[in-house]
């Protein structure tokens, strides 16, 4: 039970960092953030989640076990089905979030539809890790309005 309660705990986390980031939105957004983020997002498509945690920004890994990661992306991206379709709807770039420490964070908004999920919003934010690189500090999934 510790597994599927700690994968959703990325989820919960992602949920809160999403919450108030807009107030606090800048204007340009680095475009290596997105190529990151497309790169990630491939992977979680391809259902390589293992690679996707390894791949994932520093804070991601301290708050979720890779085994954790997969068991829980395993399961609620298996509920959505087949990617159908992805479509960037908005990027912004913020120095914060809440319950994150300053940094250089980008806010990727995408309206996608799933197979068992045909109007979805997925959600997922990068960040410059310790080292300088952008990487995934988050994602979610969820129903949107078409």
């Amino acid at each position: 039970m510790r597994t599927k309660k700690a994968s959703w705990l990325a989820v919960a986390l992602m949920a809160a960092l999403t919450g108030l980031a807009s107030l606090h939105a800048a204007s340009d957004v680095d475009p290596l953030s997105q190529k990151v983020a497309k790169d990630w997002l491939a992977l979680i498509d391809a259902g390589k989640y293992e690679e996707s945690w390894s791949k994932a920004h520093s804070l991601f890994k301290e708050k979720v076990s890779k085994e954790e990661w997969v068991a829980g992306a395993t399961d609620m991206l298996g509920r959505l089905g087949e990617l159908k379709s992805r479509k960037l709807k908005d990027a912004t770039a913020t120095r914060t979030l809440p319950e994150a420490p300053e940094g250089d964070y980008t806010i990727l908004v995408y309206d996608s539809a799933y197979e068992h999920l045909p109007a979805a919003v997925d959600t997922l934010i990068t960040a410059k890790d310790r080292d300088g690189a952008w990487r995934v500090v988050g994602y979610t999934v969820n129903p949107g309005a078409r």
